[in-house]
């Protein structure tokens, strides 16, 4: 794979124009920056959070384009990878 750096980007030609559909449930502080971080590179997104899609709004209208709330259910179902982001102590079994 060749890959440059250019202007401080890591930069991968042949990844141009790829754009994902990714899930993230859990929208705190690495979710929330990561949805982000997806949305800026050009990828769709779908934020979930355990208090549902409504309380996600604000995040969603920072985020701008390519991000939509959703259920947790609705974002793995979305997405293609998805991102788990929630912590630890609230992952059953």
């Amino acid at each position: 794979t060749r890959t440059s750096i250019e202007k401080g980007r890591l930069h991968r030609p042949e990844r141009e124009g790829v754009h994902v559909r990714i899930g993230v449930i859990g929208a705190g502080h690495i979710g929330g920056t990561a949805a982000t971080l997806f949305a800026r590179a050009g990828h769709e997104v779908a934020v979930s959070n355990s208090r549902g899609p409504d309380s996600l709004a604000p995040l969603v209208t920072s985020i701008g384009r390519g991000a939509h709330a959703d259920s947790p259910e609705g974002a793995a179902k979305f997405g293609d990878p998805i991102l788990l982001a929630i912590p630890w102590r609230r992952m059953d079994g």
